[in-house]
């Protein structure tokens, strides 16, 4: 999350949702894989004019929430 996400998604990054801490992230994490699930010009999709996430990378995401959040 902070090498894909953390450089736009920080406090004081303009409007967008900080995701800087990982009450954040779990919180938010059923928007965050619903928006990188979507393909790449879609309204809402992330990373913002970057290159879709890896399947991998995103099954990662989905076990972690799965799996309870484990730090």
């Amino acid at each position: 999350m902070t090498d894909k996400c953390g450089p736009c998604h920080i406090k004081g990054k303009g409007n967008k949702m900080p995701l800087d801490s990982f009450d954040m992230v779990k919180n938010n994490i059923d928007d965050i894989i619903r928006r990188i699930e979507m393909n790449p010009g879609e309204r809402g999709y992330m990373p913002f004019k970057r290159p879709k996430l890896a399947d991998s990378t995103i099954n990662i995401i989905k076990a972690w929430k799965a799996e309870g959040f484990a730090k």
